[in-house]
């Protein structure tokens, strides 16, 4: 008992020390890059307070293209206000970001290469959600089948993120209609509610595929995609799969790179993350 009291005290005081350090890197960000956390402002805290309305034309100042179960996670968020509602979910991302990181074998230099990478500085200056995409993806790996259901979910928010490492698994998954169940169900649902919001993804998107923060390979990276993923199907190898989805969507923004970052160093050499981590950098700051 003693034992998990501890434990419980140890995630206190780490969540209580992250959030009082994302409020102050969040106060600096904002005096340096005025133009700092614009996704969070502009799409998801508006989401969140309105989130039977995402999908609806008007007043938006960015359009919201995501799945509808994201807007229901960000109502908590955005009761408080929009810079404490922001300082909580960076809060939450960071602390999910370590759990999966853990899960996935990662000691504790490599955690730290992933929390400095410029694919998560990104999602700390817009105010992201790819934190949670890939905490979906490891629960995807788990034994657990409710585990499972919930890392499909939380993927499906955002599928153009390692998607295809969720196809991987399930192609090999015994239980993968179990596992497909609840994000089916629930999307039918929504359907009811939002209309066949897909739709109004795809065409609000459109203008992001010509967007200068498009870092997308697409389609020249097509072979390597293909590549990558028929070595994970064949393999059953979902990290594989995931980072295929890299070169196989023509859409990527410099934030997600955190999602491929997170699942690709636990899979080298540290020589290599060091590497990675300089040559990432190195990209950032040349396209900035």
């Amino acid at each position: 008992m003693a034992f998990y009291r501890r434990q419980w005290a140890e995630i206190f005081v780490l969540a209580l020390a992250i959030l009082l350090t994302a409020v102050v890197f969040a106060r600096v960000i904002s005096f340096f890059l005025p133009q700092a956390f614009t996704d969070w402002k502009m799409v998801f805290y508006i989401a969140g307070q309105r989130p039977l309305q995402i999908y609806d034309a008007g007043e938006w100042p960015h359009a919201y293209n995501n799945a509808p179960w994201l807007a229901w996670l960000l109502v908590p968020f955005s009761t408080f206000s929009v810079a404490g509602g922001l300082a909580l979910w960076l809060t939450l991302s960071i602390l999910v970001t370590i759990w999966g990181l853990k899960r996935d074998g990662a000691d504790l230099f490599t955690m730290l290469l992933v929390l400095c990478s410029p694919g998560f500085f990104r999602l700390v200056v817009h105010g992201q959600i790819d934190a949670f995409i890939y905490v979906g993806f490891v629960l995807l790996q788990e034994q657990s089948l409710r585990r499972q259901q919930l890392g499909l979910l939380l993927m499906a928010m955002k599928p153009q993120v390692l998607g295809l490492g969720a196809l991987v698994h399930l192609v090999h998954s015994p239980q993968r209609w179990w596992v497909i169940a609840p994000t089916a169900v629930l999307t039918l649902i929504t359907f009811i509610f939002y209309g066949f919001w897909p739709i109004h993804i795809l065409q609000n998107s459109q203008w992001v595929l010509d967007a200068f923060f498009n870092i997308s390979p697409w389609p020249y990276g097509i072979p390597v995609g293909l590549v990558l993923l028929g070595i994970g199907l064949w393999g059953k190898n979902d990290k594989l799969g995931a980072l295929s989805t890299f070169f196989l969507t023509p859409y990527v923004a410099t934030h997600s790179l955190f999602a491929y970052t997170a699942v690709l160093m636990p899979m080298l050499h540290k020589k290599w993350q060091i590497i990675l981590f300089i040559l990432l950098w190195a990209m950032t700051l040349t396209i900035s």
